[in-house]
């Protein structure tokens, strides 16, 4: 398979360092960024089905037996 390249990414001196101090052993800056933007990509998938899943559970109130109204589950 062949690679496929980003653009370049510009970020502060700051932001460098700190990277640096975090590498592993042998680890490149690629690598890194690479584990970094597949995490992202795994925590948005599952935030988008959530909120699916939530989405299609609240349009149906009578899906479960047990249902409360907003003002008492805020007031008690």
């Amino acid at each position: 398979m062949n690679a496929k390249s980003f653009v370049s990414v510009q970020v502060d001196p700051e932001v460098h360092d700190l990277i640096d101090t975090v590498l592993l052993d042998g680890e490149s800056v690629s690598r890194f960024v690479e584990q970094a933007i597949l995490k992202k990509v795994v925590d948005r998938r599952r935030q988008s089905g959530f909120v699916a899943r939530a989405s299609r559970h609240a349009m149906k109130p009578d899906a479960t037996p047990i249902t409360f109204r907003l003002t008492r589950c805020l007031l008690g």
